[in-house]
């Protein structure tokens, strides 16, 4: 920051690529954060040391001490309650009508303020362990279960038939039971009951 006195209390001050105009006696800067807040800019604080003047002079009055006690010195009246209220003969004032928003609901909850869930304690539940539906064991499913699969028994698609013998009678027959196992041979339902 390079600082360049242009009259008594008037300055010109290089901050960022950029110049500002500070002026001491009327208290405004070129960046207008002085005016603003009351409280002396980076810029004017350069040119406030340059000079070796008192800082706490240049604050705006609203900030002292002084003026912050005045606030508070005339005696603040005690408030009833609302049970002691004067009662008026006009209802009383109603909530503002809901309107449901067009659109789909924001899946965004509202952001907490600092402290408000600090009381709130979460409660995990026990934790259920996976029954397998095949062997009933405990810690795994169906897919991930170590017996190996029974064999299932499936249907051929032909249904019964009517052939005729060569004596000319009519016979039936039975679907051809399948197994799903590769090594296990096709057994018909009539040899089975045997």
């Amino acid at each position: 920051m390079r600082i360049r006195q242009a009259d008594l209390l008037e300055f010109e001050v290089d901050h960022d690529q950029d110049t500002f105009v500070v002026n001491l006696e009327t208290k405004v800067c070129g960046c207008y954060k002085w005016s603003l807040m009351g409280i002396p800019c980076c810029h004017a604080l350069a040119c406030i040391q340059t000079k070796r003047l008192n800082y706490e002079d240049f604050i705006h009055h609203a900030y002292h001490i002084q003026t912050y006690a005045k606030s508070y010195d005339p005696p603040f009246k005690g408030m009833l309650g609302q049970n002691q209220w004067d009662q008026i003969p006009y209802p009383g004032p109603l909530p503002p009508p809901y309107r449901k928003m067009p659109g789909r609901p924001s899946k965004h909850k509202r952001k907490k303020g600092a402290g408000e869930n600090e009381d709130k304690q979460h409660v995990k539940r026990a934790k259920r362990q996976n029954k397998c539906s095949r062997c009933g064991g405990l810690g795994h499913y169906k897919p991930k279960c170590p017996m190996p699969a029974p064999p299932t028994e499936t249907v051929a698609t032909s249904t019964s038939a009517a052939v005729q013998n060569v004596d000319g009678q009519v016979a039936t027959q039975e679907p051809m039971v399948v197994q799903s196992s590769p090594n296990a041979p096709a057994v018909n339902p009539s040899q089975q009951q045997d």
